[in-house]
């Protein structure tokens, strides 16, 4: 192919310098891969596509800021800074536990003869098999619910369970209450295995302002032990 005669048009913001082509004979390719043409030629189209590649990737940078922002809010709560569980197997917390913006709050049955609040379950118990320190409601029948400290919506994403004493099956029923004052709900079961599983939550938990549990009767309904509460709030 013939090399086209170069033109001296100058560059137009948002076009290709305009040497030799379009042509109605010669495509873009040739265009562009026309070895013959003299360097000053081959800088400009360079210069030209790095302009467009950097307009591009500047047009995309908001939505990349924004996609990694979503994926930074989600809260992860776990217990390892519970000092008196690094050196015993289990120990008290009391009534609620406070961590990043949330509480978990214990509630004893009415008919409960010995409240027992939460405790704190460290790797030394032997069921906590290869488990990091985790927490329990230490009293049968015994609930604990989790909320925003200034009452805000947000949706829990997963919890990993494990039997208390490697003993199941077990049923957890988890209930939450929404912004317009309905509830949903969904039961989780643990087989009864030693070891840890991640159960995840439904869709329908999204923009909750409340989620809750018990510990079960640890008769029929064997006890369970809980760690790392995985949660978005609500944007």
């Amino acid at each position: 192919m013939a090399l086209l005669p170069l033109t001296s048009q100058p560059l137009i913001h948002g076009s290709p310098p305009r040497l030799g082509w379009p042509h109605p004979k010669v495509s873009s390719v040739d265009w562009f891969h026309n070895s013959k043409l003299l360097p000053v030629e081959l800088m400009a189209r360079y210069r030209w596509l790095t302009a467009c590649l950097i307009a591009a990737l500047a047009s995309t940078w908001p939505m990349a800021q924004a996609i990694a922002a979503a994926k930074d809010t989600t809260v992860l709560l776990d217990f390892e800074d519970i000092s008196c569980a690094q050196k015993q197997a289990q120990c008290d917390v009391g009534e609620a536990f406070l961590s990043q913006g949330y509480a978990l709050r214990y509630t004893p049955t009415l008919d409960d003869p010995s409240p027992g609040g939460l405790s704190a379950v460290g790797k030394l118990w032997r069921f906590n098999a290869k488990g990091s320190v985790a927490m329990q409601i230490n009293s049968c029948n015994g609930n604990v619910s989790l909320m925003a400290n200034d009452n805000s919506p947000f949706t829990p994403v997963s919890i990993d369970l494990a039997e208390m004493d490697g003993e199941g099956p077990a049923l957890l029923t988890f209930s939450a209450q929404k912004q317009d004052g309905s509830t949903v709900a969904f039961t989780a079961k643990i087989s009864g295995k030693p070891g840890w599983r991640r159960q995840s939550f439904p869709p329908e938990f999204k923009g909750v302002t409340s989620l809750s549990w018990s510990q079960g009767d640890c008769v029929s309904n064997r006890a369970h032990m809980f760690d790392r509460i995985a949660l978005q709030p609500a944007m």
